[in-house]
């Protein structure tokens, strides 16, 4: 089932999200889980898309999303921060429905573009997207130092 998550969720959501970014290209960076904890919360509070996957009472993904400008325009783009399914949860269509609902969120609140965040590395997530009808606009690059 996919659910708009509330403020009791975000404990667990902070630590799954823990588990995600060890093994992605954020892992040489430091986990607050205070900040994220914070960030979550402020997040379903301002209405931004904190949305998660609940199978048999358990929180196994999740997604959270935002509407920014640009700094160039006043044009509206829905970003994604993390869409996260714990492995041996990846089949079937909730991750579709999961990313689905996020689009229709950033529709409707009249976004001119919608722009997903895939700096993970993960080729699986690149092809999700396309297959939704996402273009490919470039490669996402970091240097640790």
């Amino acid at each position: 089932m996919i659910r708009g998550a509330t403020l009791e969720d975000v404990p667990i959501m902070v630590q799954k999200a823990a588990k995600h970014l060890e093994t992605c290209s954020y892992a040489p960076l430091a986990y607050d889980m205070g900040k994220a904890e914070d960030f979550i919360r402020d997040l379903i509070s301002i209405n931004g898309y904190v949305a998660v996957i609940e199978r048999n009472g358990e929180i196994v993904g999740a997604m959270l999303g935002d509407i920014v400008e640009p700094w160039f325009s006043s044009d509206r783009i829905g970003i994604e921060y993390i869409v996260y399914v714990e492995p041996g949860h990846r089949s079937g269509k909730e991750i579709v429905q999961l990313i689905g609902r996020w689009i229709n969120w950033c529709k409707e609140n009249n976004v001119k573009q919608i722009r997903p965040q895939i700096s993970s590395g993960n080729l699986g997530a690149s092809r999700l997207y396309e297959a939704m009808g996402f273009k490919y606009v470039g490669p996402c690059f970091c240097m640790n130092v």
